[in-house]
């Protein structure tokens, strides 16, 4: 996985490859597999994998994308397989970080299609 958006990290690409990247992620609305974190109507927490091609080459590839109020991350990969190991491992470890609500009840994710993980509905 090479990293193709980071708040936090050292990109893999050049940086105007990544600014391409990140505005053909803010038109693709068609995510593979997505969960979400809200409150408020807000979103809190998405993590999601989507399908892309990468400019300037036209390469099929898929992407990672990582986004909470304090980061953005995106990492990319030519085997869809690889995405989808990466994309339930975010999911798994933003999941650990949950915490509980007012009630004393576990929270979750508003929507999650990684098994095991609260929020999960199949």
């Amino acid at each position: 996985m090479r990293i193709v958006v980071s708040s936090t990290r050292r990109l893999a690409i050049e940086t105007f490859r990544s600014e391409q990247i990140t505005e053909l992620l803010g038109s693709t609305g068609a995510a593979e597999r997505r969960t979400t974190r809200r409150a408020r109507g807000e979103v809190l927490l998405e993590v999601r994998v989507l399908p892309y091609r990468e400019p300037g080459t036209g390469e099929a590839r898929w992407v990672v994308e990582y986004n909470d109020p304090d980061s953005r991350e995106a990492e990319d990969t030519a085997d869809r397989a690889e995405a989808e190991r990466r994309y339930e491992e975010l999911v798994r470890e933003a999941a650990d970080q949950l915490g509980v609500d007012r009630d004393g009840a576990p929270e979750a994710f508003d929507e999650t299609d990684v098994a095991g993980v609260a929020g999960f509905s199949a």
